[in-house]
């Protein structure tokens, strides 16, 4: 891993095309690790080979909030800035 910045996004899966617009976001935003925890039924594989994501953690918990730190705990060593973005969400370009 080469950034220092990892964006956790935690989703159910059930929107595809939003998530996809919030993968496409972060990447356009700048250099990012980008970890997704979904549920274990959830194929990233597609997202993994576009490159709009880095890796997939199923899900342990039942709650956002426990997908959040989840992703938190799971982090790259080197990550010096964290955030998450909803998977309806978008970042700003820059």
């Amino acid at each position: 891993m080469s950034s220092t910045t990892t964006v956790v996004v935690p989703t159910l899966g059930r929107r595809p095309e939003f998530l996809e617009q919030a993968l496409r976001s972060i990447r356009a935003a700048g250099d990012a690790y980008v970890l997704m925890v979904a549920p274990a039924a959830f194929d990233a594989k597609p997202l993994i080979a576009a490159g709009l994501l880095d890796a997939k953690l199923d899900e342990t918990g039942r709650s956002l909030a426990a997908a959040i730190n989840q992703g938190f705990a799971a982090v790259p060593d080197g990550t010096e800035y964290l955030a998450w973005l909803g998977d309806d969400d978008l970042l700003r370009p820059g």
